[in-house]
């Protein structure tokens, strides 16, 4: 009338559920190894991918340096008709050789007044995204002086009007002026003397630099195509 288990039966049965809670905790934590091969899956991963969120994120301020030069490239097409087709000079006054302390320039760091600042409304357009707190770029040396009317050049869309500069001394300097002084626009770190092959010529966008062009259009060169073999044209001089 009673169903009697058999001798042993319960106590088999818990032995065997207490081997598989047992087998179930253990499984919860990983061992080293996995862990080592996690992280170094992760190593491999970042390593891949870090250049490549690098580059992504230096083209995104590749555009935006563009936009700023495009709007400065626009501001001195504007400067030029209002002045009898002249291109400004580099500061005013420019008959002092030596600037003064009040002199204007053509570019600052935002908040200072500038020579173009009547056409662009927008200081911060002076300061390029991959060099932000310098000046961040430089006015072709062959038209700084203010005497070059639009009409000397023969190729406006080919001389350079501004470009990326590293220097930070508001010019860019001609190939045939030498390679420590036109090679300092183009020397990495910013501010840094040019070594040629060394640290210079460098372009900070993806080994390139952006140009604005004396018709106001804006591309992207290398800077080894400017240099041109130290011959100032046709990118400097208009020929």
């Amino acid at each position: 009338m009673f169903n009697i288990e058999p001798k042993g039966a319960y106590s088999s049965y818990s032995f065997s559920n207490q081997e598989e809670c047992k087998m179930v905790h253990r499984r919860k934590g990983f061992t080293l190894i996995e862990l080592l091969v996690v992280i170094a899956i992760i190593a491999i991963l970042a390593a891949i991918l870090f250049p490549v969120f690098a580059k992504a994120r230096e083209k995104a301020r590749t555009s935006s340096c563009a936009s700023n030069l495009k709007q400065l490239g626009l501001a001195a097409m504007m400067y030029v008709q209002d002045y009898d087709e002249k291109f400004f000079p580099r500061y005013q006054p420019i008959s002092v050789y030596w600037p003064p302390d009040n002199a204007i320039y053509w570019i600052e760091l935002p908040g200072k007044p500038t020579l173009l600042e009547p056409y662009t409304k927008n200081s911060q357009i002076n300061v390029c995204p991959s060099e932000a707190g310098r000046i961040g770029y430089g006015y072709n040396a062959y038209l700084n002086g203010g005497n070059i009317a639009m009409a000397d050049l023969k190729k406006p869309s080919e001389t350079l009007c501004f470009v990326d500069d590293q220097w930070g001394g508001r010019t860019a300097y001609l190939p045939s002026q030498g390679v420590k002084n036109w090679g300092a626009n183009f020397a990495y770190p910013a501010g840094a003397k040019p070594t040629w092959g060394t640290n210079s010529p460098y372009g900070r966008h993806n080994d390139g630099v952006n140009v604005a062009f004396c018709d106001g259009h804006v591309k992207w060169m290398r800077p080894l195509v400017l240099y041109n073999n130290g011959v100032d044209g046709p990118y400097y001089d208009g020929s």
